[in-house]
């Protein structure tokens, strides 16, 4: 554990949703002889396909080297975004123009699926497209920043408010970076 000496006043070191919504505790069972899939993972993929698999009538067991949810799922702060990684230019470079757009695409897809999922299931997860501040921690990347709303991939709409640092402030209460930009498409959900 890190010493908390080093934290400002009030640190937690466990992920402050967990308090409203503590993970669950799946003691140990032994596992059953048979099962028609099994999937290693609890996190929100792993979990989605699972219940795929039962609802078409799969007997299904999820397992878990660590406590559900214990990843990346329940502690990325609940960021959702439409991009993917890598960028178009080295996408294109590996797999071309046309392809390299289709997978951006499939990302801004992938966010509007994902709040049809939650209001389809009625997930109580607090589910909102709020836009997301990146900061620029120097005046490079802010002209990088702003490359990439200004040029962005062919036939992909970067939804984005740039942000000077003198108004930086309105975002995140600090003028500590060299502004920045707002992805307005980006959304956020309690994990």
């Amino acid at each position: 554990m890190a010493d908390t000496a080093l934290f400002a006043p009030g640190f937690k070191p466990l992920p402050y949703w967990w308090e409203k919504t503590p993970p669950p505790d799946f003691s140990e069972k032994p596992l059953p002889k048979r099962v028609d899939a099994l999937v290693v993972g609890s996190g929100y993929t792993g979990l989605h396909a699972a219940l795929q698999l039962a609802r078409g009538g799969r007997s299904t067991l999820v397992v878990d080297a660590e406590a559900a949810g214990w990843g990346c799922s329940t502690r990325n702060g609940g960021q959702v975004s439409p991009s993917i990684k890598p960028a178009y230019a080295a996408l294109a470079k590996s797999y071309g123009e046309e392809r390299a757009r289709r997978i951006l695409e499939e990302g801004h897809r992938s966010l509007a699926w994902l709040g049809e999922f939650i209001r389809d299931e009625a997930i109580d997860c607090d589910f909102r497209v709020s836009g997301r501040f990146h900061a620029a921690h120097s005046p490079r990347l802010f002209e990088k920043l702003a490359r990439l709303v200004r040029i962005p991939p062919p036939g992909i709409d970067v939804a984005a408010e740039f942000v000077p640092r003198r108004e930086q402030a309105r975002e995140i209460g600090s003028d500590a970076y060299h502004g920045g930009v707002v992805f307005t498409r980006h959304a956020a959900l309690d994990p």
